[in-house]
């Protein structure tokens, strides 16, 4: 039986896992988006363009839409047999799949510091961080970077979160010598706030890390959110994201339980929007990511 849900699960298989899958790969990356030569016809300029986060394609020859649309496209079938051809779909990625610099890669940022590449959440040394944080695969890869840079003395990775002027929320964790295990938390490039665009226009939400904003999607068991989200990846990012909220007839806040959130949202109440105080969601944790870590799981 094809339902509503089952529809929206299969749309969240990568459309870049499914046409690596049939040895279709990008020749290009242009912004956040994969450029490739059209599977749909025949053209010697790339025009066909694959939105890896929010999972859509656009064919500049006419056409755009989902993994389902395009599974029909290619092997030119009806809706009934696209949906059992993604029911069947399995496919594991090779880590160097794609490797394509994002327009910051290669960039001296400082005097001290270079991003090398940006790619997709995959290094088999990042992706247990994440898995650790409890976020699941499909939302961490949909969202997260594997950003490779130049720090002062070395070469390092990091989880990274992109923000909306091309610099990055970087997070990672290290074991000392003392075999203390310590938290990496900075940024790269530029500081800002990440925009997702969502349907409803009348709502935002606000978080303060990406981790929460990621929780959150796995919490409510969706992909991407149903109302417009700023990420601040800081606090510091309020006063220059306020002017945006404000915009909204409601906002959402999931910030964190401590001085710093708290501040952060007598702000935004002073503001005189419609405040809706999510943080008693995780109440007695830090912030949501960490509620989302300790919950208790149900055993089978």
């Amino acid at each position: 039986m094809i339902t509503q849900e089952l529809i929206q699960q299969l749309c969240q298989i990568s459309i870049t896992d499914y046409l690596a899958s049939k040895g279709i790969l990008p020749v290009l990356k242009r912004g956040q988006e994969f450029a490739y030569l059209s599977p749909l016809r025949d053209e010697k300029t790339p025009s066909f363009f694959v939105h890896p986060v929010k999972n859509v394609w656009n064919d500049f020859g006419g056409d755009r839409g989902n993994l389902v649309r395009l599974v029909r496209q290619l092997e030119q079938c009806d809706f009934v047999t696209a949906i059992q051809t993604l029911q069947q779909f399995t496919y594991q990625p090779p880590a160097t799949l794609f490797s394509f610099d994002d327009p910051v890669a290669n960039k001296t940022l400082n005097e001290k510091e270079s991003i090398i590449a940006v790619k997709l959440h995959d290094n088999p040394a990042l992706v247990p961080y994440s898995a650790q944080r409890r976020i699941s695969y499909p939302i961490a890869r949909k969202y997260l970077r594997d950003v490779y840079y130049q720090s002062i003395y070395k070469r390092l990775f990091a989880v990274g979160f992109e923000n909306d002027k091309g610099g990055f929320a970087l997070r990672n964790q290290w074991t000392d010598k003392d075999k203390n295990v310590r938290e990496i938390k900075r940024n790269i490039g530029p500081s800002w706030f990440t925009t997702i665009a969502g349907k409803h226009q009348r709502v935002v939400n606000v978080f303060e890390g990406f981790f929460d904003f990621l929780t959150a999607l796995d919490y409510y068991q969706v992909s991407e959110p149903n109302c417009t989200t700023i990420v601040l990846n800081s606090t510091s990012n309020l006063d220059v994201a306020l002017p945006l909220l404000t915009q909204f007839a409601q906002i959402n806040a999931y910030l964190d339980n401590d001085q710093a959130g708290s501040t952060a949202l007598a702000k935004i109440q002073a503001s005189g929007v419609s405040v809706v105080d999510r943080s008693t969601l995780y109440q007695g944790y830090k912030d949501f990511n960490e509620f989302w870590i300790n919950r208790e799981v149900p055993k089978i």
